[in-house]
């Protein structure tokens, strides 16, 4: 299931799927450490679960009525250092 930051009983992250799959396949997933994402990083930003179910994004995307949870910080522009922090508060 995806995850998203203002979606009821969807707000609960677990890992980043390092690959998709199907109904009742195994899926790998990492929890912590650094991971190669494909998208464009800034280095030094921390990345947040997105409003957008399986998304992330920067701090300053966070809006009222969403529970950021932290996804990791960017080491450069492709590497995410991975350290999901569930907050637990409502913006």
């Amino acid at each position: 299931m995806l995850s998203d930051n203002n979606g009821t009983g969807t707000r609960q992250v677990h890992g980043i799927a390092l690959n998709s799959a199907s109904l009742n396949q195994p899926v790998s997933m990492i929890k912590s450490g650094d991971v190669t994402i494909g998208a464009t990083l800034t280095a030094g930003l921390d990345y947040w679960l997105s409003g957008t179910a399986g998304g992330i994004c920067p701090r300053a995307d966070l809006t009222s009525g969403m529970d950021p949870i932290l996804i990791g910080v960017a080491k450069s522009t492709t590497l995410l250092s991975v350290d999901i922090q569930d907050s637990g508060v409502t913006l």
